[in-house]
């Protein structure tokens, strides 16, 4: 089977998922919006909790609601979503 290179591996997702991301970031909170961002920059849920003055099982709920909004199973995936997602919107 031939490499795939990266840009390929992207594009393997339909739009109708994509769809389903950018639906799910257009309904979260400012709040889950502001815990997807402190994740994606690597902070623990701990680090999270500090910062915002919550507490870190308020932050891993937050992050479970960001998940499910998203339709996706993991931070990873969430990432990879969004990215595609973003770059299939600017061009």
């Amino acid at each position: 089977m031939p490499h795939k290179k990266f840009d390929d591996l992207l594009d393997d997702v339909p739009e109708p998922r994509l769809e389903k991301v950018r639906t799910g970031l257009a309904r979260l909170t400012p709040r889950e919006l502001e815990v997807l961002r402190r994740a994606i920059t690597g902070e623990t849920a701990g680090d999270s909790a500090g910062g915002l003055g919550i507490s870190v099982r308020t932050v891993e709920l937050h992050r479970q609601q960001v998940l499910a909004k998203l339709d996706v199973k993991n931070l990873t995936q969430a990432v990879r979503m969004i990215a595609l997602a973003q770059r299939r919107d600017h061009g």
